[in-house]
């Protein structure tokens, strides 16, 4: 039996455009570790004034051990001067007013430049990728003083560099619990259309140029159960009240018997349930969309990228403009809203790469939003 310990999770994010995203990969962490017998205190620093306030409000009223920072996005996703690494350093400056615990890194923001960030703010600790099975471990190991540096994942200083394990992978998705979704306020979430997040997958089957899901989770897509997506959807809202969701996999709908599979084990249960979902246009049909909508779909958001199928090709998106104007068709035919994302700037993009794309934009039938 390991050593129970008390540790403090501090998700940084405070991006709130366009709607403000839960924390639930920290929160499946927090999760996690009390489950191993684990206190967990949660600072969520989304809704907070003053963040440097709100960290000396916990700090005083809980000691931990071991801080966890999680670091979501590593810049604002709608500005190329707004960075999340300044907000970072305030943030363990301020944790160092009040604890000497060591602090350890991650999330998918680090993920993406571990050995960057940790020596931009002068620590010693992070996990990049997945740390569901890592965290938990490098929280207990440290805590019986044994040896850690052979944990997947984690980025450690030595002699004057940092060293990076290759990430690990949890094999099976079905033995991470649940979200403690007790440690935020799911309500006021709520009202700032903030959808509780699960997922149903890890990493994604495809290779497109500009995308970090290789980097957090490899290319080997992984299934969770249906029925443990649906167990958690039900726990979600018995525990919160809350029945608005968002299933945060990069590809909610590949592949799509999976997809199928999901949304029969949610309508069994029949639950009070509604959700948002991003989807590739590869492989829709109308069988599937109309799932979508009798389980309660209130939203889609379609990845076209670009309306140049060159571009599309460039991107190496594996659809055309011709796919997305059929599923889009489909949305409009079961009427479930949706909106149409676009990247501009990838290579090769010109003047006629760009005016088709706005003229795609155009010719996409009543979308809610692009």
């Amino acid at each position: 039996m390991a050593l129970s310990t008390r540790v403090m999770i501090v998700s940084l994010n405070q991006q709130r455009f366009v709607h403000p995203v839960p924390p639930i990969g920290a929160l499946y962490l927090a999760g996690g570790l009390r489950e191993r017998g684990h206190e967990v205190r949660f600072v969520d620093l989304m809704f907070a004034s003053d963040a440097k306030g709100e960290i000396k409000k916990a700090f005083l009223s809980f000691r931990p051990d071991l801080i966890g920072i999680a670091i979501r996005n590593v810049d604002s996703l709608i500005s190329r001067t707004e960075f999340s690494i300044p907000a970072l350093q305030s943030c363990v400056e301020a944790i160092r007013q009040y604890s000497t615990a060591p602090i350890v890194l991650g999330g998918p923001g680090y993920s993406l430049f571990p050995t960057q960030i940790l020596n931009s703010v002068g620590l010693d600790l992070g996990i990049a990728g997945e740390a569901d099975q890592s965290f938990p471990d490098l929280v207990e190991r440290i805590a019986e003083g044994r040896p850690y540096t052979d944990i997947p994942g984690l980025c450690y200083r030595r002699e004057g560099g940092i060293v990076s394990n290759p990430p690990g992978q949890v094999a099976s998705l079905d033995t991470i619990p649940f979200q403690a979704i007790d440690l935020i306020d799911a309500k006021k979430y709520d009202r700032y259309r903030g959808a509780m997040g699960v997922f149903t997958r890890k990493a994604c089957p495809f290779s497109c140029i500009y995308c970090p899901e290789a980097a957090l989770h490899r290319n080997q897509v992984r299934l969770r159960s249906p029925k443990k997506v649906a167990d958690e959807i039900e726990y979600i809202i018995r525990q919160s009240g809350v029945n608005y969701f968002d299933f945060a996999d990069t590809t909610f709908n590949v592949p799509q018997s999976h997809s199928l599979a999901v949304c029969d084990s949610i309508r069994r249960r029949g639950l009070d349930f509604q959700f948002e979902v991003e989807l590739n246009p590869i492989g829709q049909n109308d069988n599937f969309v109309r799932v979508l909508k009798e389980t309660g779909c209130k939203g889609v958001d379609l990845t076209v990228e670009s309306g140049s199928n060159r571009m599309l090709h460039t991107l190496k998106k594996g659809f055309t403009t011709e796919d997305a104007i059929q599923a889009a068709k489909l949305y409009r035919k079961h009427r479930i809203p949706y909106t149409a994302g676009f990247l501009l700037g990838g290579p090769g993009e010109d003047r006629d790469s760009i005016r088709e794309t706005i003229e795609f934009a155009r010719r996409l039938p009543e979308p809610n939003a692009v």
